[in-house]
């Protein structure tokens, strides 16, 4: 009797210990593509960058904020230009005065941060949707003289959020538009 009842106890124990908790960093490259089963979407970098090793990730405290999870990072080989990709919980990183922290706040917060000595520059503001029903707001600008933009749309209760900065406007428009070809896995 003792061995009826131990053996199905045993074996739930095996089998709920084996399994986790997806969180937003479930994610890789795979066959070329940055893959991510917790948002369900896949990401291709721009020929001109190269993805950065995950152990990278573990010597670079690039997110130190409660609720921000760094999910992919490409450089354009050891320049200080690239893509990072960046998950947010909103109200776990910053709470914002007006209620919720949508991905349109988010580029109005981004603007707050920009230091006036480094002479920042709106170069574009724009909004698109995607066919996958994906709504991208996007902040194309110049601080210091270098081009940079920040990408932002929501999944959940998530903002997904991609920093780029590029040598060039041509290297810039390459990151912004694989950001916005970001796909949703069905």
């Amino acid at each position: 009797m003792c061995t009826r009842l131990f053996l199905p106890l045993l074996l739930s124990l095996l089998w709920t210990g084996g399994a986790r908790a997806q969180s937003p960093s479930d994610g890789g490259v795979e066959n070329g593509v940055y893959v991510n089963s917790f948002f369900h979407v896949s990401y291709v970098w721009p020929d001109i960058l190269r993805p950065v090793d995950s152990a990278f990730f573990k010597l670079q405290s690039v997110t130190s904020n409660k609720g921000e999870f760094l999910l992919f990072m490409a450089r354009e080989g050891d320049e200080p230009f690239g893509v990072l990709l960046l998950a947010q919980k909103p109200n776990a990183v910053t709470k914002m005065p007006a209620g919720p922290y949508p991905s349109q706040d988010f580029l109005e917060h981004v603007k707050k941060e920009w230091d006036p000595v480094e002479k920042p520059k709106i170069l574009a503001e724009t909004h698109v949707t995607t066919s996958d029903a994906l709504t991208f707001y996007e902040l194309d600008y110049l601080v210091s003289d270098k081009y940079s933009s920040a990408i932002v749309t929501q999944i959940g209760d998530y903002l997904l959020v991609f920093k780029c900065n590029a040598r060039s406007a041509q290297d810039l428009a390459k990151m912004t538009l694989s950001a916005l070809a970001l796909q949703v896995q069905k």
